[in-house]
């Protein structure tokens, strides 16, 4: 009895692990690069989208648990994410060249900002506190593990 709960259990196990499994699209063409821009899960917040920008134009949204690929031609790129007031890590600079891959990791920024309350600093509930989004190139050999499991938007 023992030995058959066992192996259901590593049957459920392989099934588990096999189901959440992706496959990562392959890479750019030799001429082209690579960008991915992927946003983990943000626990605990309401769930809310962000733009996001390659010199200035618009290349996609992302929400939370989500990524999107995009591939660019070789040359040097001004990534931005959209946020309700400025923040320091909003835009990055990366150049890219053929045949690369980068990953750029998109978070939310709690507590940034100003709050209002109408009891001031010291009471009152927080009526408006602005949601603010960064942005980091991660190496692949952390970015590839923390994207297993997310959801491909276009």
């Amino acid at each position: 009895m023992n030995r058959a709960i066992f192996l259901v259990a590593l049957l459920f196990a392989f099934v588990s692990a096999t189901a959440g499994a992706q496959t990562m699209p392959g890479p750019a063409s030799a001429a082209q690069a690579r960008i991915y821009f992927y946003r983990g899960a943000d626990p605990g917040v309401v769930a809310g989208w962000t733009r996001v920008f390659l010199n200035d134009a618009k290349v996609g949204d992302i929400g939370e648990s989500s990524y999107f690929y995009r591939d660019v031609a070789p040359g040097a790129y001004k990534i931005g994410v959209s946020s309700d007031v400025p923040y320091p890590d909003q835009y990055r600079n990366v150049t890219v060249v053929p045949g690369s891959t980068i990953y750029v990791q998109v978070y939310r920024v709690p507590g940034y900002g100003i709050q209002y309350s109408p009891g001031g600093f010291s009471g009152g509930p927080v009526i408006y506190q602005p949601t603010v989004f960064g942005n980091r190139v991660v190496p692949p050999a952390a970015a590839i593990p923390a994207m297993t499991g997310l959801a491909p938007v276009n």
